[in-house]
Order: structure tokens, then sequence, then C-alpha cells
């Protein structure tokens, strides 16, 4: 008999753990034929294949038992070389009962694999003795066991990253993977940990991931568990989300509550944490009375009470009662030590009761928020903003609490231009009167100003020098006064003028200075990409004269020390044109960019309003070799003057702005032409 696995793996009817079952029960089948059934020798399935949980490229991992069979050597070659001659993966050892539990008594992985110890073909006598002793064994040693266990999640957990926030998550050995539940299910055979409710929590979340661990391994072909961006598609698709970011948010979701439920387990077990218990009386402040007694002593809230506030806790009433908008606050004024306790709550449905189900990312921003407090007047609405910030109806949310007319103004309108500085700062012109204009319009009040700059971190050059010029405004002053063009500065300018060529590098400022032409900034840039350097920032000047100052803020991601002289060389190349700046980016795009995910679509967004005399085009796109070079190029070729640049790359994409002007130097702004640039763009970029 062989093993024919060709039409299990290509069965679209099975997911998950039916399909992992149907796998253990082919492969068993298939290794019944290479074992007899000799007396005194068992062939047992161990660690996942025991729980027969066999993924598409799971490890086969058995154990050969006998009873001091002097033949067991050839036994075992008649089972192991047909295994491997079908290329499958093995994981084998040749052990009496005896000698398997004295390694499982010092070794956690073996201690651990005999607990889902499985009889496969042969005599089931050993198989039993062995599973029965080893659990026994791993009972009588529970309080080494867990304490092991705990230390090993604590390890895995700092170097495998987090299933739920990562981007391209590892399924098993991640926080929140499937690997946290073996361990609690490993601790539960040691002695109850669980609660009654983690058992269903635990199995629906497990679901999920294997789930998308089974599809990996079988559209991949490969024995990964790491959910990388180009694998994603494929998953989403055999599981029938309906794209990849829905496949994400439902593993996320459940990674969130297999982590949280690990942490929970291993705090009891340990006696590591403090825990603050539900005083009883089941009125509207229970929730928040019990989550703000827990923050501030630093504590979470104790499990049974969580649970009793999960069946009981009622919803706060619209509006909320005197008093708890005083609970609100003083929980989120606890800053970091609220995480976990709002967490609870929200994941055990409290929370929902009584704000909309908040994310990750806001209670980072309360966290900041309660960190900077002390640089307002009214810490209160501080935090409140950066709770409800994204919220569709902030400034409604805030009057429900209790707020006043003001207040909830105030609220409202720092939580929906939460992000807005820094935006704008990283976005767009400091150096336009229109842009410090636009932002003194929005925020409308000094006192709005600083809760925003709060939030922003003003502590950030450029957030920090608009928050003083949009105060100066705020504060009665001329636009006229903060705008003066800090860029060419005199000495530029001075330098400009004299006629020379310049090509300098120095402290990450990359500064050309030479005659205007076509294509100029894209050449530059092409440079910069050709060396691997990203670009930050970038401005351009062109005189009446006919000359052209170019200046790029660049970084280096991969040398402590750029080769500088040779970056001046090739853009003194160039500039003299005698580099082939366009086939050469070309070809760094294709020898770094094969292993790349498929780009996602780009977007081009027009502005013409935010600025007097430049037209805005906001680029988003996958970034690659060669994205700038490749947008400034498209632009070049429709004649379009790059006043200045600001760029940015967040994560896998890049967000550009540029500030252009037609060959007249006025803005771009019919229809049709703006129709061109957009096409040239995409265009440039693949699409």
């Amino acid at each position: 008999m062989t093993l024919e696995r060709a039409p299990l793996l290509a069965d679209e009817t099975l997911r998950g753990a039916a399909w992992c079952r149907a796998h253990s029960d082919l492969v068993d089948a298939w290794l019944r034929t290479l074992l007899s059934d000799h007396a005194g020798i068992a062939l047992v399935a161990v660690g996942g294949y025991g729980r027969a949980e066999l993924a598409p490229q799971s490890d086969i991992d058995v154990m050969l038992v006998h009873d001091r069979r002097r033949d067991i050597g050839a036994v075992a070659d008649r089972i192991w070389y047909p295994v491997w001659d079908a290329g499958l993966k093995l994981g084998h050892s040749v052990v009496t009962v005896k000698q398997a539990l004295e390694l499982a008594a010092d070794d956690l992985d073996t201690a651990t694999a005999l607990l889902s110890a499985r009889h496969v073909a042969g005599d089931p006598a050993p198989a039993r003795r062995l599973a029965e002793a080893g659990r026994r064994q791993w009972e009588k040693k529970s309080k080494r066991w867990l304490a092991l266990l705990a230390a090993r999640v604590r390890e895995r957990h700092a170097t495998a990253g987090e299933v739920a926030f990562s981007l391209e998550p590892d399924l098993k050995e991640g926080r929140g993977g499937l690997r946290d539940v073996h361990s609690l299910h490993w601790a539960q055979a040691a002695r109850p940990v669980l609660l009654d409710h983690d058992a269903a929590v635990l199995a629906g979340a497990y679901e999920v991931l294997l789930d998308a661990r089974v599809e990996l391994q079988r559209t991949s072909a490969r024995p990964t568990n790491a959910l990388s961006a180009g694998e994603q598609g494929a998953v989403a698709r055999a599981l029938g989300d309906a794209d990849e970011g829905a496949l994400l948010r439902r593993i996320a979701s459940a990674a969130r509550m297999v982590a949280w439920t690990s942490d929970d387990t291993w705090r009891r077990v340990e006696g590591r944490a403090q825990t603050v218990g539900f005083d009883g009386g089941v009125d509207p402040f229970c929730a928040l009375r019990t989550a703000a007694a827990a923050a501030r002593q630093g504590a979470v809230i104790e499990r049974q009470s969580l649970e009793r506030l999960a069946a009981e806790a009622p919803a706060l009433p619209d509006p909320w009662p005197v008093g708890a908008r005083d609970l609100l606050v003083e929980l989120l004024l606890a800053g970091r030590a609220a995480v976990p306790v709002v967490e609870a709550l929200e994941l055990r449905g409290v929370w929902a009761r009584l704000l909309p189900v908040r994310d990750r990312r806001v209670m980072a921003a309360v966290v900041h928020a309660a960190d900077v407090a002390g640089r307002v007047d009214r810490p209160d609405l501080l935090v409140v903003a950066a709770l409800l910030h994204g919220l569709a109806d902030a400034h409604g949310w805030a009057s429900r609490m209790g707020f006043g007319p003001d207040d909830a103004a105030a609220v409202g309108a720092v939580a929906d231009l939460h992000g807005l500085l820094e935006e704008v700062a990283a976005r767009r012109d400091l150096d336009d009167p229109a842009t410090i204009e636009r932002v003194a319009a929005a925020v409308g009040s000094r006192e709005r100003l600083a809760m925003l700059a709060a939030l922003a971190g003003a502590d950030t050059p450029a957030v920090g020098e608009l928050v003083s010029r949009v105060g100066h405004v705020l504060g009665g002053g001329d636009v006229a006064g903060v705008v003066g063009r800090s860029f060419p500065t005199k000495a530029q300018l001075l330098r400009l003028a004299g006629g020379e060529q310049v090509v300098e590098a120095d402290d990450g400022v990359v500064t050309v200075m030479t005659d205007d032409r076509p294509g100029l900034f894209s050449k530059v840039a092409g440079v910069l990409a050709l060396h691997g350097l990203d670009v930050l920032a970038a401005a351009a000047y062109s005189s009446e004269d006919g000359r052209a100052l170019n200046e790029f803020r660049v970084s280096d991601p991969f040398r402590a020390e750029t080769p500088w002289a040779k970056v001046t060389a090739d853009l003194e190349r160039a500039l003299a044109g005698r580099l082939a700046v366009q086939a050469r980016v070309t070809e760094r795009a294709r020898v770094y960019g094969r292993h790349r995910a498929v780009p996602a679509p780009a977007t081009v967004v027009f502005d013409t309003e935010s600025s007097a005399d430049a037209t805005i085009i906001d680029v988003h796109a996958t970034d690659r070799v060669g994205v700038l070079f490749a947008i400034t190029r498209a632009l070049a070729e429709l004649d379009l003057d790059i006043r200045s640049a600001k760029v940015q790359t967040l994560g896998p994409h890049v967000v550009d702005a540029f500030y252009v002007r037609g060959r007249d130097g006025a803005k771009v702004v019919d229809p049709a032409g703006l129709a061109e640039v957009e096409r040239a763009i995409l265009h440039s970029l693949g699409h």
C-alpha cells in the first residue's frame, strides 16, 4: 500500500480539524501496513500527530515502543525507510516504556508529547501503558512542570511576536497562537487551571487559527506557520473571507482571546498579579467602579468577579448617571494600568455596554494622553478625547457622559482632529500660509491646540513648528509673520546665484545645485534609490534665471556608514548624462524585488485648495525600489515642476505628497490635466 495524499490535499470540502483528522486517519492506515501485529511492539503517535491534528506539512512524530525486543532495529527499519522514501518528515525514536518515561522525567518536550500518546499499530498494550504512566508522571510532578511551562511561554512570547497585531503572524508560536492553547491544555492535565468558560472560548479561537494554518500549508506546500503577506490572499479565498483584511481580523480576534486567556491563567497559576473583586450590588456603576479600583491599584479584576460582571453588569443609561464619567476619567488617567483592565472588560463583553468596542490603538492613545495630561488644563477632556477619537459622534458621546456644551464641543473637536497635526507636519509645506491658516481654522482655539499638541507629542520638530505657527495665528498674530520661507535659506540663494554646480552630502542631507532642466528631481531620486537610500523628505526650488536647487533628507537602512563619495560621484555622472539612471534602477528593482509581495493598488488624490500657488498630489503605494523615482519621472514627462515633496514610509507602504506647478508656473486644476497626471503616475507604478 502506498500513501496517496493528493486527493486529500485537493479536497476543499474539509478544512481545519476535520482535514487534520482525515490526514491522520490516512497516515494511520498506511503505517499499519508497515507493522504487523507483533506482540510487545507498538507504534505510538505523539505530539500533533498523537492529537490527530496532522497538518499538511506537519512532521509525523512517532515512538516505536517495545518490550526489550532484540529484533527491534530491523522492525524499525521496515517502518522508517518507507516513510522517508515517501518524502515525509519523520520524528522518531525507539524506546521501551521505561526509557520513554525516564526521558519524560526531565525533558519538557518529551513529557508533553506523551500527553497525546496514541496507539497506531502493533500491540496496544505497550501504548496503553506508556500513555497512562506518562500522564501519571506528569500529574505527580505538576508543580515543576507548570513552572517550566510558564517560563517556556514567556520565552516564546518574547521572540515570536504577537499573532493579533502582526502583519505576518506566526499562527503557531506567536503570542495568542496555537501553541498557547496547547500549553494551557498541558497545564490543565497537570491540575485544573482553566475556568468553566475558558474551554469553549479556546475551542472557538483554536478552530480559527487551525483553519488558517491548514490552508496556509496546503496552498503554499511549505512547512510554514508564518502567514506571509504573499500567502494571505490564497488563504482568505480558501476560507471564504472577503479579502486578506477580513482574514486577518478574524485571526486577530481569535488570537486576542487566546492571549488574554493564557495571560489570565498563568497569572493565577503563578500568583503573580494583585486582583480586585467585584464588591456586589448590580448598579450602572458596578463595572466602572470595579475597573477604576483595579487600575488605580495596578491590579486586574479577579476572574470570578469578571465573570459575574459579564453576566450581570447592566448597560449605562443615556445620559450617564452623575458620577459615572468621573469613574471613567479615573480609569483612563491610570494610563498603562488601565489597558489590561479595559481589555478584560472588552473580551468578556462588558465594555461594549459602556462604549463602542475599542481597539488596541485607541488604548495606546489613551495611555499617551494619560502620560502627558499634566501639560494641559483639562486632563479629563484630554483622555476622553483620546478614547473617543475615530468615533463618528464623539461630540454626542461626550454629551451623553454628562459634559456641558462647551466641554462636549471641545472633546468632539479634539477627538475629530486627533492626528491632524502629525499628518499636516509630515505631508504639507509649513512655509505655505494656506497650510497654517487651514489648521488654525480647523482647531479654533489655543486650548484645543494645546490638547492636540499634547496628543501628538509636540517634541517632534515639525509638529512643534506647526504648533508654534498655528498658536501665533490663533493668538491674533498675522500668518505672514511666521511663514517666511525656510527653504531656500539666504546662504543657499547666494550660492545658487553664483552659477556653480554643487553636489554635496552631509549628515543625511543631499544638496544639488545646478542649471534647471526637465526631470532633474527625478534623476536625483533615482541615484539615491540606486544606493539603497530612503528619502524622508525633499524640497525643490527654481530661480527666475534658470537655476535649480534640490534638497533631499535621506536615511540608510542597510549601512552604519553610507558611502557618500560614491553617491555624489554617481550624482555628478547622472547630471552629466553619463549614467543610465532608469536602466540601473530597473535592474536594482528586479534584483531586490524578487521576493516582495504583489503590490497593492496605488491611489492618487489631488488637493487644489490647500495651497495658494501649487497643486498637491498625494500618492499612496506599496513600497519598492525606486518608487519615488518612478513617480517623479512620470511628473517630469508632463512638464510638471516639483516645488517640494514630503515622503513617508509606513511599513510596506509609502505615502508621498508633491507640490507641483505646470510649465506656466500655475496650479494644475483642469480635470483633463489632472486625469492625465493620475494616469501617468499609476502607469509608472505598474497599474
